[in-house]
């Protein structure tokens, strides 16, 4: 069953234990993807097509219940892909329904840790991409601290991030977990980019500059004050472009 081991959470539920999942048979058309997963692989559909045709699915896929009666992937994305594919070549009824395990009040913070954290293990993750999973369980560890403030306390969340790590099949050090995280924050300062907006009409240069400048906050505003302080003197080049733009929309 997919999830991740709640050892490093004693005293309460955390993240999800066995009790927080049922099984089901849902169609294949009413799961959709989560919007942060990693890209299919098309190569890796086929493989698993091939071996779920000869032996069956194994692992469950681990998918959520939306408001809207449809369902989230969690994780299982290339297996669900594999029923498709098998359903299309095959044209057989019985690869419309898909065998899952539903998280029962999941939310999107949770969701969103449960689908890196489930990732974990793949061998071609960069550290900015392990840091990314890091962040979301840590982001869930906040959570529950506010929950119950007596339940964690006492443990620091990289050693709790450490362990869960391990126990899902990447073993980290405190170290290599503070090293990740960092590396995916300085990341979002040069990477991230605003997702799902639109592109604003090109009237002048003036707004041209402004949107670029609104563009540069928003991937500053990823950090807090503290975090953007340590990273803006590596930046240097980063704040002579904002002070020009900050010019530029002021004309």
């Amino acid at each position: 069953m997919s999830g991740i081991s709640t050892s490093a959470f004693r005293g309460f539920e955390g993240i999800g234990g066995a009790r927080d999942y049922a099984q089901a048979l849902v169609p294949i058309g009413s799961i959709d993807p989560h919007p942060d997963n990693r890209p299919i692989v098309p190569e890796k559909v086929e493989k698993l097509a091939a071996t779920i045709e000869r032996d069956g699915l194994g692992q469950l896929p681990l998918v959520r219940a939306m408001a809207n009666g449809r369902y989230q992937m969690i994780s299982g994305h290339h297996r669900l892909e594999a029923y498709k594919l098998l359903l299309e070549r095959t044209g057989d009824a019985k690869w419309k329904l898909i065998p899952v395990s539903v998280i029962r009040d999941c939310d999107d913070a949770r969701a969103l840790c449960l689908l890196h954290m489930t990732n974990i293990v793949a061998s071609d993750l960069t550290k900015e991409e392990v840091g990314r999973a890091y962040e979301a369980l840590a982001a869930v560890i906040k959570e529950e601290r506010k929950k119950d403030p007596e339940a964690l306390r006492g443990k620091h969340t990289n050693r709790i991030i450490a362990q869960i790590s391990a126990e899902q099949g990447r073993p980290a050090g405190i170290t290599y977990v503070k090293e990740a995280r960092r590396a995916y924050r300085d990341s979002a300062v040069i990477n991230a980019s605003p997702r799902k907006r639109p592109a604003p009409a090109r009237s002048s240069e003036a707004d041209m500059a402004a949107d670029a400048l609104q563009r540069a906050i928003e991937r500053l505003e990823v950090l807090g004050a503290d975090e953007l302080a340590r990273v803006a003197p590596r930046l240097p080049r980063y704040a002579r472009r904002l002070r020009a733009l900050a010019r530029e929309c002021g004309k």
